[in-house]
This record gives structure tokens, C-alpha cells and sequence, in this order.
């Protein structure tokens, strides 16, 4: 790991807080408030090992702040995330690059200073590309970091806090836009949004582009079954735009360049206020509204009522299949989780696996592997089999020195 001087640091974060929203410079963005300032000194530059001598430690990644790249150049992607690192005597914050193929540590940046409670709606993000990492710490600032050594290189000041409905763009992986929230309350509206340029370490305002959805119809399923749609280009519209079909309720449709799904509930015939609760998937064309094939969750059916249903807690689409992510509610509990993957052409089950607890972030398809986030944890898994191929996070093992010892496989 790169050793980066206290001198050095503070050059660097001078420097970038001189290059606002494209280069303005300015130290604190106009409008904003003090109770907004972002929380963050600057990283700690430390030469000791992550874990004392004689301890054990954990990594855990902090829920959707992580972005899959290839960082090394050995063409296997990795995964770069902020992750807290706990030992009996410590508890660190620092930004992780995770190996691909080994279970161990690409590199670590400097201790960064916890940054506490964020806004509503800010969010934390990972961004990779372009030879640079950014983090959005949740407040009105981006941390760049060298993709190579995970040495610090900049700070972007924003006029606003980066949060939902953000998105890298699926045709370039250096340009991102990022939607702003003023985050003074808890139902702050989105003000505005910046393009995320990584190879040239600015942003510049901008509208939103036709790649980034802006948030959809809240119908059963929050945000039509998606958490964020960073990565991919997924649209989201009503039920109502989805093709009539027997026995069937459609609560939204999704459309992506591979195929148009509409995720919904079977139906006893009386209207979707009655309906028993089981989820279809139905794939259609959209230029004719002909139903391609319908799938119906097996499983036993409930008793019909509110109180016991199935919920499609995440649908997506991707050359992978139809991803959905099924919980049973029975008397207001939950009962269990079901990660099913559907081919595209026919709507068979490619697998079908349980989970132990709900998604912290979308599951989704890069590269042909399929990632499932676990809480403090990411799941590689194969996309045909639903086999796991590898763990990130506090499933890999333990940290010795500043070596991960691994417990599990894969």
C-alpha cells in the first residue's frame, strides 16, 4: 500500500476543494449550509498493519457503497467498496480493492475518519473507471483515489448531496450522473445533477441523460422492484401498460434493450384487491403486446388475504434471464426469501435457491456473474446454476496483519 505523507494530503485535498462542479473554484458550494459540510477529515496515512499483533479482524462492506471493475488488468473483474475493518482495539473506515480471483486485498487506502449519520437521502457510492475510484461519502463530496494504488489524488466539492436514482453510464464506465438532493429534510427533492467524468477527476452540471431513469411509478413493489439502477438501463412504467392476460394483475413493467417483463400477481378474477398473492412474470413484445411466456411461482398459495401474500421484493432484466427476488408475508411476518432466475426465451427456472434474509442492494448480472449483496457481504455467483463462485466481505475471513485468512469457500 502506497504511503502518502501528512504534508502530501494536505496539498492534495487543497487542491481539489479548488475544483468545484468542473472547476470552479470555491472551498464551500454557494447555498449550501454548514450542517450539510461533509463530515470527513482528511484520510489517515498509516504504516502499521490493519489488525494489531495478536488480534483477529473482520471486513464488512458498508451495504450499496461498492462498483465492480477490473482494476488489475488480468481480466477478472474485482470489487472496490468502503468497508469497515473491526478488531477487539479498533474500528476503521478505509476504501477496499478486493481481488477478483484470489481472496485477498488488491490495496487499501488510508484510514478515513467515520463519517457518521448521513441525509435521507444521501447515499454512498462506489464509482470505478477511468483509472480512478470516487466515493460519495452521502454528503456534498466525491473522494478520488488512484484505481491502481487507492492513494488519495482529489476532492469534488458538490452543490448538493449525490443520491437515488444515480447512474454509471452502461456504454462508459468513466462517466457517471449523479442526481443532488438538498437533504434538509427527509423528503428532500432532487435540485439537480452533475456528470461524474472519472478519467478527468471534474464533474460538470447537467440535465439527466435518456441512460438514467428518473425514479418510477411506487406501485407494489418499491421503485418497481428496484433499489437503484446504477449499471443498467432499466426502464419502469405502470401496470396499466402491460398486455391484458387471464388471471392477471400487473403491477409494473420492466424494459430493457434485451426484453420487456411485466412483474404482477395472479388473480382469482375479482380484481388485483383479491388477488391470491402467487407472482407472475409475463414476457412480451412490446411493439404488439403479444404475450411471449408466462410464469407463474410455484408454490402453496395463502389464504387470500393482506395479511398473507408473496411480494416481489426485486425484478431485473439482463442477458443473464429475468431476475426476481420472491418474500413470503404471513400475519405481517416474514417467512422467507427465493432468488429465481428465468431464461429469457422461454421462462423456464434456470435456478431457483433460498435465501436467508433479504437483499441489502439489487442483485445483479456484469460479465457474465451474478452478484447477490448479503448485508455485509457480496455473493459472485453462476448466473445459470445460482452456484456461488466467490464472497466478498465479511464472508472471505478473517484479517491477520493486513492479510485475509480465509474460513470459507468459495
Amino acid at each position: 500500500m502506497k504511503l502518502i505523507t501528512t504534508v502530501a494530503l494536505a496539498l492534495i485535498l487543497i487542491a481539489g476543494c479548488k475544483d468545484k462542479r468542473g472547476g470552479n473554484a470555491s472551498s464551500q458550494p454557494s447555498g449550501s449550509s454548514s450542517s450539510l459540510a461533509p463530515p470527513l477529515a482528511p484520510p489517515i496515512s498509516d504504516a502499521s498493519p490493519l489488525v494489531a499483533p495478536g488480534q483477529t479482524g473482520t471486513i464488512s462492506l458498508v451495504s450499496a457503497a461498492h462498483a465492480i471493475a477490473d482494476l488489475n488488468g488480468d481480466g477478472t473483474d474485482d470489487v472496490v467498496a468502503l468497508a469497515e475493518i473491526k478488531s477487539a482495539s479498533d474500528e476503521q473506515l478505509r476504501v477496499v480493492a478486493l481481488d477478483g480471483k484470489a481472496t485477498a486485498f488488491l490495496w487499501v487506502s488510508p484510514r478515513l475518519q467515520p463519517i457518521g449519520e448521513i441525509p435521507k437521502n444521501g447515499r454512498r457510492m462506489v464509482f470505478a473507471g477511468g483509472g480512478r475510484v470516487a466515493l460519495a461519502t452521502g454528503w456534498k463530496d466525491l473522494q478520488l483515489f488512484d484505481a491502481t494504488t487507492g492513494a488519495p489524488t482529489k476532492t469534488l466539492m458538490l452543490d448538493g448531496i449525490p443520491g437515488y436514482r444515480s447512474c454509471v453510464d452502461p456504454e462508459d464506465a468513466t462517466h457517471a450522473f449523479l442526481a443532488l438532493f438538498a437533504g434538509k429534510t427527509d423528503h428532500s427533492r432532487e435540485v439537480g445533477g452533475v456528470m461524474l467524468d472519472l478519467a478527468g477527476a471534474s464533474t460538470v452540471p447537467t440535465a439527466r441523460p435518456a441512460w438514467c431513469a428518473a425514479a418510477p411509478e411506487r406501485r407494489y413493489s418499491a421503485d418497481c422492484g428496484l433499489y437503484d439502477n446504477e449499471d443498467r438501463e432499466v426502464e419502469c412504467s405502470p401496470g396499466s401498460t402491460a398486455p391484458a392476460a387471464s388471471n392477471f394483475v400487473a403491477a409494473y413493467v420492466l424494459a430493457t434493450k434485451h426484453a420487456s417483463v411485466a412483474i404482477g400477481n395472479h388473480s382469482d378474477g375479482r380484481g388485483k384487491e383479491y388477488s391470491d398473492g402467487l407472482p407472475v412474470v409475463l414476457r412480451f413484445d412490446p411493439a404488439t403486446k403479444r404475450i411471449l411466456w408466462r410464469h407463474e411461482i410455484a408454490d402453496a398459495p395463502p389464504q387470500g388475504n393482506y395479511k398473507d401474500h408473496h411480494v416481489v421484493r426485486q425484478a431485473d432484466v439482463s442477458p443473464a434471464g429475468v431476475l426476481i427476488v420472491i418474500e413470503r408475508v404471513a400475519a405481517l411476518q416474514t417467512w422467507g426469501h427465493r432468488l429465481i432466475m428465468l431464461d429469457l426465451k422461454t421462462g423456464e427456472p434456470r435456478f431457483e435457491t433460498s435465501i436467508d434474509r433479504p437483499l441489502s442492494r439489487d442483485a445483479r448480472v456484469v460479465h457474465n456473474v451474478l452478484y447477490v449483496p448479503r448485508g455485509d457481504s457480496l455473493e459472485a455467483r453462476d448466473p445459470a446454476t445460482g452456484e456461488v463462485r466467490r464472497h466478498f466481505g465479511s464472508a472471505m475471513g478473517q484479517i491477520v496483519g493486513s492479510a485475509i485468512v480465509p474460513t470459507k469457500t468459495p
